[in-house]
């Protein structure tokens, strides 16, 4: 039996104002429990273990020593990472590149410019080293397990650690944080803001060394790497914590930003999910080889 209600019957307002207010309040809820700080961190970091490319740029400045790098992953299938660091020190700025697989680490340099004179006031020629590759010890491919630890940055260490982990290994990575308490903060004194309409939470976070250790430790294992393997977290229980500062894109819940305003540092996060063409070099020389162009390049 159908039931018509006309619309000049105040029954039919009265529903009708019923259905907009508990679809106001649905959407208030959920928009609450979204936006909620503690549950869009912790959402962050579980989706920085589920992402397959990433660009990092990075900079620092510390006793008359600029660096500024920018570094491409690419988690999965393909473990790639490719760089690009320009050192600038009293009057000489140095460019270089590397591409790093897990086993191989290629590097070359791009230019380098300087005022140092050779000893008889010549210039310095750089001409046979540049444009030319090098790989380092076959086997080790260091530079791409420093570049997923976040070594090989100027911050010396990445906030997030940033991977392609199973559902299974992201859930018990995040469990470990979690009962180690490795980001401490408050999350009822987030700065929170709006940039090009979009919101944005930043967190004032301090870092126990013991426990961050042990989280990229664990990391590092279930990445496949195992670089960290002799670090015992024990070692730096006595460290000083380190403070930064996490900036989140809410609406995506990725991290864009962290500075450490104690080393003048700052990393900004962008591209993810971004294919990365990265091409290893067929054609190089020995690492030895090339310190002995930069050596007598210097003579």
């Amino acid at each position: 039996m159908r039931i018509n209600i006309s619309t000049k019957n105040p029954l039919f307002w009265l529903y009708t104002a019923g259905g907009i207010l508990l679809l106001a309040a649905v959407c208030l809820w959920t928009y609450k429990v979204c936006t909620n700080p503690e549950r869009v961190f912790w959402q962050t970091f579980e989706n920085s273990l589920a992402v397959q490319s990433v660009t990092v740029q990075a900079k620092n400045s510390s006793n008359g020593v600029d660096i500024s790098q920018v570094i491409r992953y690419s988690l999965g299938a393909d473990n790639l990472s490719h760089s690009l660091t320009t050192l600038s020190q009293q009057g000489t700025v140095v460019r270089n590149e590397m591409v790093s697989t897990p086993t191989s680490d290629y590097t070359r340099y791009i230019s380098v410019v300087t005022d140092q004179k050779k000893k008889d006031g010549s210039k310095l020629d750089f001409s046979k080293l540049l444009g030319v590759w090098a790989q380092g010890p076959d086997g080790m491919g260091q530079s791409f397990a420093q570049a997923v630890f976040g070594g090989s940055l100027p911050v010396g260490g990445i906030a997030v650690p940033m991977g392609n982990l199973s559902p299974a290994d992201r859930k018990e990575l995040v469990q470990q944080v979690k009962r180690d308490k490795v980001y401490q903060m408050s999350f009822n004194n987030v700065e929170k803001k709006r940039v090009n309409g979009r919101l944005q939470y930043t967190y004032n976070v301090t870092v126990p060394p013991s426990g961050y250790i042990a989280m990229m430790k664990r990391y590092a294992q279930l990445s496949g790497l195992h670089g960290l393997d002799q670090l015992n977290p024990d070692d730096y229980k006595k460290s000083n914590p380190f403070k930064l500062t996490i900036t989140i894109d809410v609406r995506s819940h990725r991290v864009i930003k962290v500075a450490s305003l104690d080393e003048g540092s700052e990393q900004t996060y962008t591209n993810y999910g971004v294919p990365v063409q990265i091409t290893v070099p067929e054609k190089f020389i020995t690492t030895q080889k090339l310190q002995q162009l930069l050596t007598e390049a210097q003579q």
